[in-house]
Order: structure tokens, then sequence, then C-alpha cells
């Protein structure tokens, strides 16, 4: 079988938060290769997504093998080791009350805290020819500590993991993440389900 260089895919990727998030159905719309409404939190050195399910089997008194399989549980996640430090990025991060734009504050009040719409990740092909890889938490919150050191030979970084949540307000299926491929500009444009036109996409 043929190698196909389109399907594969090296190179940094970009993070945004509270990005506009598609309706249920829709690809996210992205201008000059950033998700629209997202505010990116700068350089990163590496990124990484990890979507799984909790498959449980069943059995049966009358057979050795699994009849058939369920899904319990899924975890959708997006980590990264970002480089560049500012306060909007640290409010976010440690879901503090306070973000004065001069300093950022905690405390020790048990609360709910606010999710994160639209946590998206961008990678754009390493071609240039415009077309890209990303994945969408519709709701997440930051669940790593923060932690970073402070050298006088290597920038300061920091990693960080945003986890998904159910967004409730969306149909079953399409109610936790989205990842997908854009095509490049002029390329056929594929369609997926229900009349949606982008390049390809799923849903969990």
């Amino acid at each position: 079988m043929a190698v196909d260089v389109q399907n594969i895919w090296v190179g940094a990727a970009s993070l945004y938060l509270r990005c506009d998030v598609p309706l249920s159905g829709a690809a996210p719309e992205f201008t000059d290769g950033a998700p629209d409404g997202g505010a990116s939190v700068g350089a990163t050195r590496h990124a990484a997504v990890r979507l799984s399910h909790e498959v449980v089997p069943l059995y049966s008194v009358a057979y050795i093998s699994a009849l058939d399989a369920v899904t319990v549980g899924a975890i959708a996640e997006i980590t990264a080791t970002l480089s560049e430090t500012s306060l909007a990025t640290l409010h976010d991060l440690l879901h503090s009350t306070t973000n004065t734009g001069a300093l950022v504050t905690g405390g020790t009040t048990t609360e709910l805290i606010a999710p994160i719409p639209g946590v998206c990740i961008v990678q754009p092909h390493p071609s240039g020819d415009g077309s890209l890889l990303y994945a969408m938490l519709y709701l997440a919150y930051q669940s790593d500590k923060v932690e970073w050191t402070n050298s006088r030979t290597a920038e300061t970084a920091y990693s960080v993991t945003f986890r998904g949540l159910v967004d409730v307000t969306r149909p079953q299926g399409d109610n936790i993440y989205q990842l997908g491929i854009i095509p490049p500009p002029g390329d056929p444009i594929g369609v997926y389900g229900g009349g949606m036109s982008y390049g390809w996409a799923m849903y969990g």
C-alpha cells in the first residue's frame, strides 16, 4: 500500500482556551489557522491528546467468552507543556477567584469551579498547505498542579492537563469532545454525516 504523506503530522501544536463551541453536528470555525473566539496560551513545547473509553465485557454462564461489551466511562484529555506565562492563563489554570490584571489570588473556599469552554489544540500540517488537525473539549477543567522551575539556562515551563466534562446541554454522543481534520483551502470538502461540510470529524 502506498504511503500518503498527507496523513503524517509532524510539528508543534497551539493551545487555545474559550474557543467558540460549535453546534452539535458542526465543526469549529477557523480563521488563519486559529479557532474563532479562542485565546492562545502561547508557545507549547509539547502537547498530547488522550481519548479513551472504559469498556466492560458482558458474560453469560453458558459461554466461556464474552457475549458483548458496554462502555461505562470515557476520558478526554489535552495535556501541554507551556513556555509562556501570563496572569490570564494562570487564572484559568489555578481556578483562581481573582484576576485584577496585576495579580492572581487563591484561597481555601470549597466551591464548584467554573469549567473552561472550548479548549482546543490545533496542529497545522507540516507541508504548510493550510490543513489542520484539531481536538476540542467542549467543557474542561485544569486537573494538574501548576509547577514550574526557574533556571539561568532554560526558559520557565510548566505542564497542564485539561480534562473534559460532559456538556449536558448537548445530545448524547456529541457532548464531551470533537476531533477533526480541516482540509486545505480549495480542496474538495468531505461530508461527514448529516450534510456537515468539512474534512473529517468524530465525536464523543
